[in-house]
């Protein structure tokens, strides 16, 4: 390569640096979500034991009011939370009110991830968003309540 070129080949390893840090950034983000979604069990409830694809939902949960099916919290914009910004995801996680508006007690308990820290927030949308395969299925559909419902009523 003539040296005349040589600032082309430079400019484009000087490009490539940013772009292979932000690529490091995003999995180092991403890994942490991983993390915090195994230590808050996500899986448990957004994922049906032995037949279910991972975070897909439809897993039943029993309640006073009626079966309630967990939702499907993949990077779908079909069936999942791929049209969530993150602030619509962190409203889901600590206040239970998905995009949609409806409450998602009595069946996430997000009084008990109110807690979690924006840095956690944002590493467990990371991981949402980028770590966990897209389904387009959605999952079975039960209950759903307008208005959130006090513990302890029926």
């Amino acid at each position: 390569m003539p040296l005349k070129h040589a600032h082309i080949l430079v400019a484009a390893c000087l490009l490539a640096l940013p772009a292979k840090a932000r690529a490091d950034d995003l999995q180092a983000l991403v890994d942490k979500g991983k993390a915090v979604a195994t230590a808050a069990d996500c899986m448990a409830c957004h994922t049906i034991p032995q037949t279910g694809k991972p975070f897909a939902g439809g897993y039943a949960i029993a309640s006073p009011l009626g079966t309630i099916y967990s939702s499907n919290i993949t990077p779908s914009k079909k069936a999942g939370i791929g049209d969530y910004s993150e602030a619509d995801f962190e409203r889901a996680v600590g206040k239970g009110v998905p995009k949609d508006g409806a409450h998602l007690y009595p069946a996430m308990p997000y009084d008990a991830y109110a807690g979690v820290t924006d840095e956690d927030v944002h590493a467990l949308y990371a991981y949402f968003m980028h770590g966990v395969v897209q389904v387009d299925e959605a999952p079975r559909r039960g209950s759903r309540h307008p208005r959130p419902v006090p513990a302890g009523c029926p």
